[in-house]
């Protein structure tokens, strides 16, 4: 269960509070309230996120909102955990640029 809510407040911030509860196995996870700050450009340059796990990778997408995940406007990172819990982050045929089809990740080459 989610609580958002979103108020002004003076110098053209939005506040952004959330606290979240999940239930399940028995087991209850509350976190505490988050409380952020946006500007109203921040809120306007707003990005999509994609994430999938895949064993020890994590592919990682970033798009302008709204974007469908079959537009080549996404940025794609893959990130390997190896078997040293060593992390190594790698796009998409080595660009961070906006030019990437989210459902096409797993068949880019990574650098």
């Amino acid at each position: 269960m989610k609580d958002v809510v979103i108020i002004d407040v003076p110098v053209r911030e939005t506040l952004i509070t959330q606290k979240s509860d999940l239930y399940g196995k028995g087991k209850v996870l509350i976190s505490e309230p988050e409380i952020n700050i946006v500007s109203d450009e921040e809120l306007m340059n707003a990005l999509a996120n994609r994430v999938d796990f895949v064993g020890n990778v994590i592919y990682r997408g970033e798009a302008n909102a709204g974007t469908l995940n079959d537009s080549a406007s996404w940025r794609i990172r893959k990130i390997t955990v190896d078997g040293d819990s060593d992390v190594t982050t790698e796009f998409a045929d080595g660009s961070a640029e906006y030019k990437f089809v989210w459902n096409d990740r797993v068949t880019y080459n990574y650098k």
